[in-house]
């Protein structure tokens, strides 16, 4: 405790977690403290201005603490956030360790323009980019903004909801603590060929193929070799890592001394993917200060840097056709009876294995691992992030504060493909640069007062501006012939391309808001922000935004005081509109393209390259939320929200005649609909000194659906893609031929036609919706925490239900004319080949071509998933007090993806697209370390 004399007359009694008292000096002098709820309570960031109690956040938000992002063998954090929120889905569609992670709250609300959230970080927005570059051990807490309550604020940037992530920093009155933590894991391979043949069921499907193979010695021979020594072929052993390592330490100190508390930490994480090349290696630093430096000035800096060296699994094309040209797809389609190696069978009937090949021993094919040996695809990232910020008092409750924010990356990229063996294919280099800055400077004044001790303000005004320029630069070159020659000089001049671009743009914004509450009882609320941008023209460049809202504690209503059961209750809704300007920097503007081979010449020229359009203007969405949330026996905590957002001004390409020279041009021309509901519970079961008890479930549902398209019409189809776009259906709803299955009678393959009717033609004119939609209507997660005494199990599921992907693969798969370079599937055994066979798989002639536009290939991608399992003991604290060195010290063991349930036959449900072929999935990683404080 502290106490100091502002005057003759006052004493200044301060207290860490209690309110500053101001009193007047005066014989037998009592002063209570009262708790400082703003540092007790939970609190939350919701657009600008000072932080405030989460229960007196009027707008749809939700919370995730360090404790689950933490100690994740993952470079990218957002994974982590899977199932953790609801209204919020979070895609990780590659398990390659530099992938990012995509994330859509409450439905997609846009056709064309963006439809990620508005990520800001300690203030300032970046890009997604962030969640491979950010350390998951510097993160205090993410908060989801759902509604327009929370997010209108941010105006033309917002549509499709905020994720604000708050790194940590040092406590007011806080000792000097050091944390070092390390890791070390290794992940395992999925089953790649669950559903292939091995090569005693290939030459058995060739046969079926082909009968006559029955009376071919040769092949017969060889069969009777493969099926005495059990040989067949894995590919996955072949091209990817099992037991890919993972490994990070992190260190950092925190604390403070004086007017300043300061978070400094830096990591190293490293991991190799499954797949044959790719692995991801990261450095982290940060240094996040603050400092008060009188009553009235205070200044703060967060910085932070990060180095990322990554290679990626690319595909590689041979002269010869070879296509199985990425290990992911080869994992998954090498013929078992085609080896990439020398096969010696042995008089006892075994097999030995000699070596590596350059022609496989049955297609004769280029073996793929020699391409991939001779190629490399290196990527080098550094992304820096520089946050400062200036904050007055003039007065006491008015806080003018003046923040500037930085973000730039660099990326380079190289590409290597070497001469080698007989210099068969000729060597390649290819090098892309990039680089970006954005700069953010915000102005914001805050008021706040209470009069009378009941009625509580605070009205914010502000200004922001944002200015973004990128380039980027790159060149590629064929005709290398000594692989110790490998720069872009060394490169055939004729076969030289360079190519290199700029972009830019601007936002300026104007802000308000107003909050007001009654006691802590009643809360009213409401918010305008005026954006102008450089992507729209002059006259369609600014428009404005708002929000109201309003919450009613009911629990502090008297007649609700003496219920003891009844810990909380509120009301609350929320109506507002937000932006999209998620378009294409100079998509109003008509562009040329240009370049110098021209009319098939050398010569150089222009085109206009694309249609501009004065018109255009931010898309708005409409959004209207209401909820209810609770507390009841101190245990139980349910909150349910209901939602409508419609968008409005929807800009979407609209088809241009061929003659025009351009396909579509883009316009404000649709409307379209996202309903929904999302319940989350809590239940804190066990609370005791030794033992600790909850269980958390969350739950989502939205539908989306349009309501309107350009020049009136009522559809918009896409063939090629199973999509359509019609009025009063999702525009995610899988649009194909539906199939009938196949005639017993002579095996072929059976269609619906547009009446309802069976029949065998095939015509794209049966094309219709077959009710299964891309995006899951319902989504969730759940999981628990149980610790006694230093024991910690804590797990975490999430789920997605039904939604349908093409699963591309099969098409390959299923295609008996593919069987020369590729692997079948083992339904093919089940193929039709004589009348009265009952199958659906139909006879070997049948040109499964068309099968790609029925729905043949969509399957379910729902799916259930243990995303994390972690187990810690954490040694106990009296006798770490002994040593009086250790503060802390946790051991703890982790698992990621340890169980997947779902009926995909793919190797990965959880893809973000509508099309599945060779992706690379996410891998199970288990993980064991060990975090020291001292």
């Amino acid at each position: 405790m502290k106490y100091s004399l502002s005057s003759a007359k006052t004493l200044v009694i301060s207290y860490i977690g209690m309110e500053e008292q101001r009193v007047a000096i005066a014989p037998n002098l009592k002063v209570i403290l009262k708790p400082n709820t703003e540092l007790l309570d939970e609190v939350v960031i919701v657009g600008y201005g000072t932080g405030k109690k989460l229960g007196s956040v009027v707008g749809a938000v939700s919370t995730v603490n360090n404790q689950k992002l933490e100690s994740k063998p993952s470079m990218n954090f957002a994974d982590a956030l899977q199932g953790q929120v609801a209204g919020m889905q979070v895609f990780t569609s590659s398990g390659e360790p530099a992938s990012g992670s995509r994330m859509r709250i409450r439905g997609r609300s846009s056709l064309k323009a963006g439809t990620d959230p508005l990520y800001i970080l300690d203030g300032a927005p970046v890009s997604s980019g962030v969640f491979t570059s950010l350390n998951p051990n510097d993160i205090e807490s993410v908060t989801v903004l759902k509604d327009a309550s929370s997010t209108s604020i941010y105006g033309a940037r917002a549509a499709n909801g905020v994720i604000y992530i708050t790194t940590k920093r040092g406590k007011s009155g806080e000792k000097a603590v050091v944390n070092v933590r390390g890791m070390y894991g290794f992940a395992e391979l999925p089953d790649f060929a669950k559903n292939a043949m091995n090569a005693q069921e290939f030459m058995q499907f060739q046969m079926m193929c082909d009968p006559s193979l029955a009376n071919n010695a040769e092949f017969i021979a060889r069969k009777q070799q493969f099926e005495k020594a059990g040989l067949s072929m894995d590919w996955s052993d072949y091209v990817m890592r099992q037991n890919a390592a993972t490994y990070n330490v992190d260190a950092s100190i925190s604390g403070s001394t004086g007017n300043t508390n300061y978070f400094v930490s830096a990591g190293h994480f490293d991991q190799d993917g499954t797949s044959y090349q790719s692995n991801m290696a990261r450095e982290n630093f940060r240094v996040n200060l603050n400092t008060k430096v009188n009553n009235w000035l205070k200044f703060g800096v967060n910085a932070a840097i990060s180095y990322s060296d990554y290679v990626t699994t690319m595909a590689i094309s041979g002269s010869d056709g070879v296509y199985i040209n990425s290990p992911l797809i080869l994992a998954r389609m090498g013929r078992p009876d085609d080896f990439p190696y020398e096969v010696t069978f042995n008089e006892d009937g075994s097999w030995t294995r000699g070596e590596d090949l350059l022609k496989m021993s049955t297609t004769g094919s280029t073996n793929p691992m020699k391409m991939f040996q001779n190629s490399s695809y290196k990527n080098e990232k550094v992304m820096g992030n520089l946050n400062t910020y200036f904050e007055i008092t003039p007065v006491k409750g008015l806080t003018i504060k003046a923040a500037q924010a930085y973000e730039g990356f660099y990326y380079k990229y190289r590409g290597l493909s070497k001469p080698w063996e007989n210099n068969e294919f000729n060597g390649s280099v290819s090098e892309n640069f990039q680089r970006g800055t954005r700069w953010t400077f915000t102005n914001t004044a805050e008021y706040k007062h209470t009069f009378a001790d009941v009625h509580n303000m605070t009205v914010l005004i502000g200004q922001e501006s944002t200015s973004y320029n990128a380039d980027n630069f790159s060149a590629s070159g064929q005709g290398i012939e000594d692989n110790r020659l490998t720069q872009l000089s060394h490169t055939s001049t004729d076969s030289r391309s360079v190519s290199g671009g700029r972009s830019e743009y601007v936002f300026n914004s104007y802000f308000g808001r107003a909050e007001y509450n009654y006691n802590e009882k009643y809360y009213v609320e409401g918010s305008y922000r005026r954006d102008g941008s450089s992507r729209f023209s002059k006259d369609h460049r600014w428009a404005g935004f708002f929000s109201v809202g309003a919450m009613w504690n009911l629990k502090n209503e008297v007649f609700l005081e003496d219920i003891t059961w009844l810990n909380d209750l509120r009301l609350k809704a929320s109506y507002g509109t937000t932006g999209n300007s998620e378009i294409k920097n100079y998509a109003s503007l008509g562009l040329v393209a240009g370049g110098s081979s021209y009319n098939y010449k050398d010569d150089s020229g222009w085109v206009i390259g694309t249609v501009g359009n004065n018109d255009l203007t931010w898309e708005e969405l409409q959004n209207l939320s209401v909820g209810v949330s609770t507390r009841v026996f101190d245990r139980v905590d349910l909150s349910v929200e209901l939602y409508n957002k419609k968008t409005t001004n929807m800009l979407m390409d609209i088809p241009f005649s061929y003659t025009t020279g351009h396909s579509s041009g883009m316009g404000n021309v649709g409307e379209l609909t996202n309903k929904g509901m999302d319940i989350d519970l809590r239940v804190d079961i066990l609370n005791t000194n030794d033992w600790k008890w909850n269980v958390y479930a969350n739950f989502s549902y939205n539908t989306t659906k349009i309501d309107k398209l350009f020049n009136g019409i009522d559809e918009l189809a896409f063939p090629e893609s199973g999509l359509k776009y019609q009025i009063g259906h999702n525009p995610y709803e899988y649009y194909a031929v539906k199939m009938a299955g196949v005639d017993p009678r002579d095996g072929l393959p059976m269609y619906y036609d547009l009446n309802g009717n069976i029949t065998k033609n095939f015509s794209m004119e049966y094309m219709q919706f077959v009710g299964k939609n891309m995006d899951a209507n319902w989504s969730g997660g759940f999981g628990t925490t149980l610790s006694w005494k230093g024991l910690t199990l804590m797990a975490d599921f999430s789920w997605v239900g039904e939604r349908y992907i093409i699963n591309n693969d099969r098409f390959f798969m299923e295609e008996p004319a593919n069987m020369s370079v590729v692997n079948m599937d083992k339904k093919m055994l089940t193929m039709w080949q004589k009348p009265g066979d009952i199958t659906n798989v139909a006879r070997y002639d049948v040109n499964r071509q068309n099968f790609l536009n029925t729905d043949y290939f969509l399957e379910n991608a729902a799916f259930l998933r243990l995303k994390n399992l972690t187990i810690s003991y954490d040694l106990p604290s009296n006798l770490l007090k002994k040593t009086k060195f250790f503060e802390g010290v946790r051991v703890f063991a982790t698992g990621k993806n340890l169980i997947t349930v779902t009926d995909f036959s793919g190797v990965d449900p959880e893809i973000d697209n509508n099309i599945a072929m060779g992706n690379y999935p996410n891998a199970r990683q288990y993980s064991f370390g060990v975090e020291v404080k001292f």
